[in-house]
């Protein structure tokens, strides 16, 4: 399902996304931007319920490497403050300035934590402010807390916020919207990263939650992220994919990069062409007919040994992106994946790295 999801809403996402970067009238880019909102809004639902069912089978795997809370906690919440403005809401953000600790852990699942949190507390909150602090002391778990001055909770309520698909009543749910799953989800990564959650409300005053996580100090730099602007001048891409609109939305968001562009329809033309012209890029969807991701690029590592020439540098371009799958694609002799639905700067991130002879 995931899969089916997914590729459609490949289509959507990237001709919106691309749109609102070419469209000359304001209200035209509104418009496409309102388009943008939505389809990620039904993302949000699909990512939601893999992470469930990754959890409950225990495929969630975390990374460890070193990272900085701080910056973790305000990069976040820097991406709620259009939300805030737009409610008239204020959004306090307390790090230390004394303890900048490095922690090893998962960056990526911790701001996924504060984002659940802060997502929360904005969508339940019409007046007042939201105030997140991180506590990061040497010799202790790191403490972030987030507290808002919204609607609250009773007692009941509290007694289910951490239930799959729940929310307070059938009212909540008609005027806010939402799957139920963000403090579940929350919940279950805390667990993860053997860490602690206490949630206190009041009904009409507000609701503060504090998460602790045991995460060991780090004495290695934070890994480097990779610039959301990226130049691919010189560069030549392959792209096998048998959606024509996954082409055209890949091609278009390259359209600027510097990079040259070919497509293929399935696995047997990428060979083909991979051996015509040897590419930088290999991007291959892992789902096609003929030759699928995988058999075609076993296919390019078996001619390039016969034939003594570079192996491909090869992409997995896929919407299925459970943690055993992408072990499946790095064992294949993937360089890294793409996942759908695409975006822009995680295309030229990844494609960068490859090309760079980076590839994670």
């Amino acid at each position: 399902m995931s899969h089916e999801i997914r590729t459609p809403l490949n289509g959507v996402l990237g001709m919106a996304e691309t749109l609102r970067e070419v469209l000359p009238e304001p209200a035209h880019r509104q418009m496409a931007g309102m388009i943008l909102s939505s389809g990620e809004g039904l993302l949000k639902v699909l990512n939601d319920i893999l992470d469930i069912s990754k959890i409950e089978s225990g495929k969630m795997l975390l990374d460890d490497v070193g990272f900085d809370p701080a910056k973790v906690v305000a990069e976040t919440a820097a991406l709620h403050q259009s939300c805030c403005l737009e409610k008239r809401l204020r959004l306090n953000v307390n790090t230390p300035s004394k303890h900048k600790l490095q922690r090893r852990g998962d960056p990526h699942r911790v701001g996924q934590i504060i984002h659940n949190l802060l997502s929360n507390a904005i969508k339940f909150t019409d007046e007042g402010e939201i105030t997140i602090k991180l506590s990061n002391s040497n010799n202790a778990a790191i403490q972030i807390e987030v507290r808002d001055t919204g609607i609250g909770m009773t007692e009941e309520q509290l007694d289910r916020i951490f239930e799959d698909f729940s929310q307070a009543d059938g009212s909540i749910t008609r005027r806010f919207g939402g799957t139920g799953l963000g403090m579940s989800i929350v919940q279950r990564l805390v667990s993860l990263m053997n860490g602690k959650i206490k949630v206190t409300s009041e009904l009409g005053k507000g609701t503060t939650v504090q998460v602790s996580l045991p995460l060991p100090i780090s004495e290695d730099a934070p890994v480097a992220e990779i610039q959301a602007h990226v130049d691919l001048t010189g560069l030549r891409l392959l792209i096998a994919d048998d959606m024509r609109t996954n082409q055209i939305v890949a091609q278009a968001m390259l359209r600027d990069s510097g990079a040259t562009v070919t497509l293929a329809d399935n696995g047997a033309q990428a060979v083909d062409a991979w051996i015509a012209d040897q590419f930088d890029v290999v991007l291959l969807d892992i789902s096609m007919p003929v030759l699928d991701g995988p058999s075609a690029l076993a296919e390019m590592i078996r001619l390039a040994k016969e034939r003594d020439m570079p192996p491909p540098r090869a992409l997995a371009f896929t919407a299925n992106v459970m943690t055993h799958q992408i072990a499946e694609y790095h064992a294949a002799g993937f360089l890294g994946h793409i996942s759908k639905p695409l975006r822009k700067a995680d295309l030229l991130a990844q494609v960068a790295i490859v090309a760079g002879g980076t590839g994670t």
